[in-house]
């Protein structure tokens, strides 16, 4: 939570550079990398704050799922967290709301991490993603099927998530932002870079206990 606080605000920062919010991605990832191997967690020890925890999608994710298996959809998830968690979490989801098949929808796309035999955290393996080079992970080459799609709606939290794309031919695309944390800094640049931009304004009783949007934006 530290390193959100520390480092999102310098990297939504209009009055940075790119090579400034670069630098910066990168050491946030060197160093979440570094706290992650410290912990010496395995996989079961993952899991099981998965499923003890508090976390929450946000609202309306049941329904896109259940809209992607409708239509035979797919929704590529590409993220520079932590794979294992990520799934752990989908899974989660779905035991919540009765989506097993939820993988027939969601295609995650993020960096591996290995482990030892003991099945305890030790690396990162590549392509190692940040924020800003997401791209390296969402590839023709590592997922064939985006080679047939020629329009997408691009999804994301801050502008470095435009770049997700850039590696895949598209005819058309849909640009939504939403802005968890509603600063000016933040809106504004957001703004500037999406098609659509979607802003923290009607909070309900559950964000008292949250740090970010969850919700009816």
């Amino acid at each position: 939570h530290q390193h959100i606080e520390k480092y999102l605000g310098i990297i939504n920062n209009p009055e940075k550079s790119q090579e400034e919010r670069e630098k910066y991605m990168q050491e946030w990832f060197d160093e979440d990398e570094k706290l992650f191997i410290g912990l010496k967690m395995t996989k079961d020890i993952m899991k099981k704050c998965l499923h003890e925890s508090t976390f929450s999608f946000r609202y309306g994710m049941t329904e896109l799922v259940n809209t992607l298996l409708e239509e035979k959809l797919k929704c590529f998830v590409v993220s520079a967290g932590i794979k294992t968690a990520i799934i752990e979490s989908l899974h989660v989801l779905g035991g919540q709301k009765k989506l097993a098949n939820w993988n027939e929808a969601l295609v995650l796309c993020a960096t591996d991490e290995g482990f030892d035999k003991n099945d305890v955290l030790v690396s990162f393996n590549e392509p190692r993603a940040t924020l800003g080079n997401k791209d390296i992970l969402f590839t023709p080459d590592r997922f064939p099927e985006v080679k047939k799609f020629s329009n997408a709606i691009v999804l994301g939290d801050n502008v470095e998530d435009l770049k997700a794309v850039g590696s895949v031919h598209l005819d058309t695309t849909i640009t939504i932002g939403y802005d968890n944390y509603s600063s000016a800094r933040t809106s504004g640049l957001i703004a500037s870079k999406y098609d659509i931009c979607l802003l923290y304004t009607s909070p309900s009783p559950r964000d008292a206990t949250l740090s970010r949007m969850p919700s009816s934006a």
